[in-house]
């Protein structure tokens, strides 16, 4: 009997049983007036008048009623239904009444901020999309997911950790809007949750509900954290790690939450494999295949950043050109293979001999390029003969165990001593390369505009400074 709880019902039943209470009196009228023909006829048709006048008056309040209390209401539901269908979201019913049509008005309106608030979070996670799509850097990739993941989740702490499959490990652990203490507690312990996520490939929830399989640790408490969602960064070509969201406000994550976060970890598993597909492809484009060291063309561009940098510190560049001494007899009298073993080989010498912030590069054939920032002439002349030394020392092993003697003549050239531009500096080095050469090879020479300073044949190697 719920409906007889309703205002409206009851106001019509009231105004129903007046109207039938009247026109019960007015029958009751008509048949006293027929049992007393010709009796009192004035005061029978007084209250007949009487009753048709209130039957009236009933019958206006009922017809204003019912358009006060539905055809009203049930407009202003009928506009605002027609402005939802259309996307105003942002529209209401303004009606508090307790009946059927003030449940409708308030029905509507939860389901208007229902859509609305979806179609938000649809319209973050397309900008989100646009945002995170729109660049091939890693870090700045990162820096999006992080940024936009935070309001996107209802989170109030966001993290990525990648999975090394070779090893087996999680690492490599980005973080924001968590406190020092839960970025240093995220531990990924054998068989925790995170392997579980990527065993499994789905989300997990961890909080302190009865029977959760992963409860929160005691900093997470301590630091006021209530749930956490851990899902996979993965497809059907690569598993990348996981990412986690961290809240306070509440211990548990809505339906329509997971849906969108877990939309959101996928965009950002493509977003971070086309940054590393795009990294994989511009080392490629800038690697020499054979060595591994870098090309002609990530030599030029960071020749010219290094002195851009230079000058802007006011510090010293030098460049070495390095030349393998007679490497066609190599090629003659061996074969190209141990020729590219010989390259092969001289390449794992120089990375072991510069420092990190020096770069070595394979410049064309059998000719290498250091860029040593921060070096001066002599500094730069040391240098270039640790490295001969080294390549004299080391030789090249072939697989029946014949040792083949490598030399090597280099060039040295530096900024602002020798040239005040790159093309200028390598015209340097490569006429000190030539004098080295002319002065009978396995040896270093330093480029002077009056007079070149050879130095070879040294006994003693260098210590590593330079």
């Amino acid at each position: 009997m719920n409906w007889l709880r309703s205002t409206l019902t009851r106001k019509f039943l009231l105004l129903l049983f007046g109207f039938l209470m009247l026109q019960l009196l007015q029958l009751g009228i008509g048949v006293y007036d027929v049992l007393h023909i010709g009796q009192n006829n004035r005061l029978a048709a007084t209250l007949q008048l009487a009753l048709a006048g209130a039957s009236l008056l009933l019958a206006v309040l009922g017809v204003r009623l019912l358009r006060a209390s539905m055809i009203r209401p049930l407009r202003d539901v009928t506009d605002v239904a027609r402005a939802i269908a259309d996307g105003a979201y942002d529209r209401r019913v303004e009606r508090h009444a307790s009946d059927e049509l003030g449940e409708l008005a308030r029905t509507l309106n939860r389901m208007a901020a229902a859509f609305g608030d979806k179609t938000d979070r649809l319209r973050a996670l397309n900008e989100v999309a646009l945002v995170v799509t729109s660049s091939l850097s890693l870090d700045d990739i990162l820096g999006q997911i992080m940024l936009y993941g935070l309001p996107l989740g209802g989170a109030q702490g966001i993290s990525i950790a990648f999975y090394d499959g070779a090893g087996r490990r999680f690492h490599n652990r980005v973080t924001r809007g968590l406190p020092e203490g839960m970025a240093a507690d995220l531990l990924f312990p054998p068989a925790g949750m995170a392997e579980d996520v990527m065993r499994r490939d789905e989300y997990l929830i961890c909080n302190d509900r009865p029977g959760t399989v992963y409860p929160l640790s005691p900093v997470a408490r301590a630091e006021g954290i209530r749930s956490i969602i851990c899902l996979p960064l993965a497809s059907d070509r690569q598993r990348l790690g996981v990412i986690y969201f961290f809240r306070c406000d509440r211990d548990d994550f809505e339906f329509e939450e997971i849906e969108l976060i877990q939309t959101f970890s996928r965009l950002a598993t493509h977003a971070i494999q086309n940054a590393h597909l795009h990294a994989t492809t511009v080392d490629l484009a800038e690697t020499d295949v054979l060595t591994g060291l870098p090309n002609r063309r990530k030599l030029e561009q960071r020749l010219r950043e290094e002195l851009q940098r230079a000058q802007r510190m006011r510090h010293s560049l030098a460049l070495l050109l390095l030349d393998v001494d007679h490497f066609k007899d190599f090629n003659d009298r061996h074969g190209h293979a141990v020729g590219d073993v010989v390259l092969k080989t001289l390449a794992l010498v120089f990375k072991r001999e510069v420092r990190e912030i020096d770069l070595v590069a394979r410049s064309g054939g059998e000719e290498f390029t250091f860029v040593l920032p921060g070096t001066d002439g002599a500094e730069a002349l040391h240098a270039a003969e640790r490295i001969r030394m080294a390549v004299a020392e080391e030789g090249v092993v072939l697989g029946n165990a014949e040792r083949l003697s490598v030399t090597v003549s280099v060039g040295v050239a530096c900024y602002p001593q020798s040239a005040d531009s790159v093309e200028a500096v390598m015209t340097c080095a490569d006429r000190a390369l030539y004098a080295a050469k002319h002065a009978g090879r396995d040896r270093s020479v330093l480029y002077s505009e009056t007079r070149p300073a050879v130095v070879g044949l040294t006994k003693k190697r260098p210590d590593r400074g330079a």
